[in-house]
């Protein structure tokens, strides 16, 4: 699911639309994206509707798109304070940085080390950038966070096959136990999935 907390007018009206649509007690992932929403990343009725989440009596899996930047954005925000500040607020909240944070992921990733409420998500960034160094900064974390790390494709900019293509060749030979948390495991466990 998305939601987009620009199209209220007021935190509290964000807050009230956010109860209604998902208060109902079905855990889901939602994602956030400033960028496509057209709202600042600090915006308070985002921040408002994050407070909402954690205090339901099942919140959901928040994704945040981590890409916190284009041409219509006001004021540069730094990323990994960015993520370790709204990490902090949520305490009843998973948090998904979607696409890793782009080229920061290993900084984002150090600093919510500790923050085990948090994941870090490959796609868009493990496929755009595996022939530079943030490769190996995603090889790393992949060998070492493995039940923090999230592998997706980003379609239907990156195809589900070249993504996993992508995600062999980047992260190379990875023990069956971690490869498979990364591959599945860990979104299935924050959904509650059952898997066989």
């Amino acid at each position: 699911c998305t939601f987009n907390p620009a199209l209220y007018d007021s935190p509290e009206s964000a807050q009230s639309a956010f109860r209604k649509e998902f208060g109902d007690g079905k855990k889901r992932f939602v994602k956030f994206h400033n960028r496509f929403g057209k709202y600042h990343a600090a915006d308070e009725r985002f921040y408002a509707v994050i407070r909402a989440n954690d205090e339901l009596e099942v919140p959901m899996v928040v994704g945040v798109c981590g890409l916190l930047h284009d041409r219509n954005t006001p004021g540069a925000i730094d990323p990994a304070v960015y993520f370790f500040n709204l990490a902090q607020t949520m305490r009843n909240s998973n948090l998904i940085i979607m696409h890793g944070g782009g080229t920061r992921i290993l900084q984002i990733a150090e600093m919510c080390r500790d923050l085990h409420h948090v994941f870090i998500d490959l796609s868009m960034t493990l496929s755009k950038y595996k022939e530079t160094s943030v490769a190996s900064d995603i090889r790393w974390l992949c060998h070492h966070y493995d039940r923090r790390i999230i592998w997706a494709s980003d379609f239907p900019e990156v195809s589900i096959l070249q993504a996993l293509q992508d995600f062999d060749e980047v992260v190379g030979a990875l023990a069956p136990e971690r490869r498979a948390n990364i591959l599945g495991l860990n979104i299935a466990k924050l959904l509650d999935i059952a898997v066989p």
